[in-house]
């Protein structure tokens, strides 16, 4: 009994330190037995406007294509708990084919076989992103959609197998055209930022399109990627 009597003394000890922590008020009720209310000096439901006391994203984009793996960067401007803006560039290959690599004894070297032209793409995004709320969901996994126009650079080289000597030669071209997206951010909504998404990217070339590959034009210059970035808020 006596151990029983030590820990119930310890229990109320321990609820009296908690509750005065909490600046706790009390109210009386004179129609009813007296009652005890607690007020919380915090809230207790996080509100959907959390995010504007972070309102801005800054994260490294990992991409993956048909054309292979791409790298880039992303900041985001938070306007609401529904949207946000979205601005980017990364940088990547750009193929339509396979293309292997064989040894070659003309250049004492490895080739690809009928490749005519090494293209290379850096694609910005301006958009527009829209949450799509899910009850109960919203502090840890938040799907959306976005649609964003594409100003992208190509730069294009002449095929050598000295890559080296293939950069002076080198051209630069401009491009435009569109993207749709839809994925999800994942974990807290005001600390670290996950975001996986899908997104298309419609950008022509124009005319018959541009060959990496000897008889296989390249039209569209955007395509289908995964993407991956990892960032922070602040």
């Amino acid at each position: 009994m006596k151990k029983i009597y030590i820990l119930l003394f310890s229990l109320v000890l321990t609820i009296a330190a908690y509750t005065s922590n909490l600046y706790a008020q009390t109210y009386y009720d004179a129609d009813a037995d007296t009652v005890l209310v607690f007020e919380s000096p915090r809230e207790l439901v996080i509100s959907d406007d959390i995010r504007q006391i972070k309102p801005n994203t800054f994260g490294i984009e990992l991409m993956f294509s048909g054309s292979g793996f791409g790298l880039g960067v992303q900041f985001d401007r938070i306007l609401s708990s529904n949207y946000k803006l979205n601005y980017g560039l990364s940088f990547s290959g750009k193929r339509n084919t396979d293309e292997i690599e064989y040894w070659s004894y003309d250049y004492n070297d490895y080739i690809v076989p009928n490749k005519i032209n090494r293209i290379f793409i850096i694609p910005a995004n301006i958009g527009l992103q829209r949450y799509i709320k899910i009850n109960g969901l919203e502090n840890s996994f938040r799907p959306f959609a976005s649609l964003s126009a594409i100003p992208m650079g190509v730069w294009v080289m002449r095929y050598r197998a000295d890559f080296f000597n293939e950069i002076k030669d080198s051209k630069f071209h401009f491009k435009a055209g569109g993207g749709v997206a839809v994925g999800a951010d994942f974990g807290d909504v005001n600390a670290a930022l996950i975001s996986f998404k899908i997104k298309y990217l419609y950008v022509p070339w124009g005319g018959d399109g541009i060959e990496s590959i000897r008889d296989f034009p390249i039209k569209n210059l955007g395509g289908i990627f995964l993407s991956l970035t990892l960032g922070g808020l602040f």
